[in-house]
């Protein structure tokens, strides 16, 4: 039995928490619903990715974010919200089945003039940021000195 400050078990604290309402929605899926493990890459090859890097070419058509999530409860919506030199682009939703190693994607279409900062952050249907991503678009034009 492990106890706190307050010397109650977490379980027991967890129960009292969990009867207020819309704790178990947002609450429950903010501690467990966690981003393992995050990759920008350029395909997905058999559920994995593949050419993965924080530095691409803009001479590519589109660019994948790879998530393996981590949801032990039900189903939630999630979300890959696409930046480009922290400006929204775009906010792609889909479901999460209760997994212990959900694997899913999103495609995001490159233009040749898109190049410097992105970021891919994850969000749970409660808008909480579950994990992040950055990367870079180098001009395939400009050889590095």
């Amino acid at each position: 039995e492990t106890r706190d400050i307050w010397g109650l078990p977490f379980v027991c604290k967890l129960l009292l928490c969990a009867s207020k309402p819309g704790f178990m929605h947002s609450t429950l899926f903010k501690w467990y619903s966690i981003a393992q493990h995050i990759q920008i890459c350029l395909n997905i090859h058999n559920r994995l990715p593949v050419e993965s890097n924080t530095y691409f070419k803009n001479d590519i058509d589109s660019i994948f974010c790879y998530t393996r999530l981590k949801n032990p409860g039900q189903k939630q919506e999630v979300s890959h919200i696409w930046y480009y030199k922290n400006k929204l682009l775009d906010r792609i939703k889909y479901n999460v089945k209760s997994s212990n190693i959900y694997r899913s994607w999103t495609r995001k279409t490159i233009l040749k003039t898109q190049v410097g900062a992105w970021r891919v952050d994850i969000e749970d249907s409660a808008n909480n940021v579950v994990g992040s991503k950055s990367f870079f678009i180098m001009d395939s034009e400009i050889s590095p000195q």
